[in-house]
């Protein structure tokens, strides 16, 4: 497993909202091209992911586990390799700042051995996640 942190001078709230608006995470992440669920945010609920360097190919979002704003846990799939991607929420400061964290592995047998492949790909996305929930959650929270 592998995991970043960004410190986000921002509420959790904020920070955890735009988290699980899954749609618009292309409007802060610049490796997601597309990204859809059916209904809200929860757990079992599933959508579809397009990353910018494969727009061809789509990735099968799931929801694995949703803890109000504290974790978001998903998986991504997509020709047998499986990545589990998960944010975590610890507040800071009198919850004016947040400590996010992001991990990721990969479970499935295709995800192991496509490892030196796909997790580089994998790492890139969750370090633009998080910078770019940073960028967005403390614009947002200026804004307020």
């Amino acid at each position: 497993m592998s995991s970043h942190q960004q410190v986000i001078h921002a509420p959790a709230t904020v920070v955890y909202r735009l988290l699980l608006d899954i749609g618009g995470w292309r409007i802060w992440n610049r490796r997601v091209a597309f990204a859809e669920i059916d209904g809200s945010a929860q757990a079992g609920v599933r959508g579809v992911l397009y990353l910018r360097r494969l727009p061809w190919l789509p990735w099968s979002l799931h929801i694995d586990d949703v803890v109000a704003q504290k974790t978001l846990n998903i998986c991504a799939s997509c020709l047998g390799i499986h990545v589990h991607i998960c944010f975590e929420l610890e507040p800071q400061d009198n919850e004016s700042r947040v400590l996010l964290r992001g991990s990721l592995h990969s479970d499935s047998l295709l995800g192991r051995l496509a490892r030196s492949k796909m997790m580089p790909f994998w790492h890139g996305f969750l370090a633009a996640a998080l910078a770019g929930v940073s960028y967005a959650a403390e614009s947002a929270s200026a804004a307020e």
